[in-house]
């Protein structure tokens, strides 16, 4: 029943962008990502009070997909209002649209499988038949925990997304360049701030986050931090390639590092543990 719950959740979410779209058009991208926000915060708000309640993962999971169709409805709302013309047609999926955008669409596309398949879920797996599900936990925990320090600085790289765009397509290359140095520079130290602070503060955070069931591991939690830092500084660059669809090399690029990174990282998992993975994907 919880697959079944997730799935239509991940069915439903397909809806979510070209809605928001059609509301950032009209209204600015502020607006859905408002939207889409707030929402999140009453999902986390109602996880946290059906958890206290003793709820079980059934009702923890259906709380999910609810909060998706809140933000269907609500960007539709917008959309009617704002945007009276604009009508799904009972063929959702235009078939003549899709081939012709499936070409430009396809490295995105191969991007974003790559870094949520083989970034995310594959050292997960292989950690599960090395480590087992203890180690699986324990590194989730970490990264997590450390994923702060390139959270933070990529809410900056992709607040300008929209600017770099428009400065590229309108061949301002001076401001292009302009633009990506300061967000360099600004990335790094907000990561490397991030990284610092959650140094200092993890002892006590473990303890109140995970109820005392896991204390920091020290030589994991550096390098998840480290890797972090450098993701936040590339990216800069992802956010801007995206931007502008020009992502083949990058995701062929990280296809190749990801596939070394976690096999160097399951070969030294004999001699380094959890770390081995952490090193990886740094």
């Amino acid at each position: 029943a919880i697959i079944v719950i997730v799935v239509f959740k991940v069915l439903l979410d397909f809806l979510i962008s070209p809605l928001a779209a059609a509301v950032g058009s009209v209204l600015g991208v502020g607006v859905s990502a408002g939207v889409a926000t707030a929402l999140k915060g009453v999902e986390l708000a109602a996880i946290f009070v059906v958890v206290m309640a003793s709820g079980s993962p059934l009702a923890v999971a259906a709380v999910m997909p609810v909060t998706v169709l809140a933000n269907i409805l609500v960007l539709g709302y917008l959309i009617r209002r704002h945007l009276p013309w604009l009508r799904l047609t009972r063929p959702v999926f235009h078939l003549p649209t899709i081939r012709r955008l499936l070409r430009p669409s396809l490295g995105i596309f191969v991007l974003y499988a790559t870094v949520n398949i083989l970034a995310i879920q594959v050292p997960r797996i292989a950690l599960g038949h090395l480590a087992g599900a203890a180690g699986v936990a324990l590194f989730s925990v970490v990264v997590t925990y450390a994923r702060a320090a390139r959270t933070l600085p990529g809410v900056l790289g992709q607040s300008l997304q929209v600017e770099l765009s428009k400065a590229f397509g309108d061949l301002n290359l001076s401001r292009v360049q302009g633009l990506l140095k300061n967000v360099y520079q600004f990335s790094l130290w907000i990561a490397l701030a991030t990284g610092l602070l959650i140094l200092l503060v993890a002892k006590p955070a473990f303890l109140v986050w995970t109820q005392g069931h896991f204390a920091p591991d020290w030589l994991l939690l550096s390098i998840l931090i480290g890797s972090a830092v450098v993701g936040a500084f590339s990216d800069v660059s992802l956010y801007f390639l995206v931007g502008i669809n020009r992502v083949w090399a990058l995701a062929l690029t990280h296809i190749a590092a990801s596939v070394i990174g976690i096999g160097g990282g399951i070969l030294l998992f004999p001699q380094l543990g959890l770390a081995a993975m952490a090193v990886g994907l740094l």
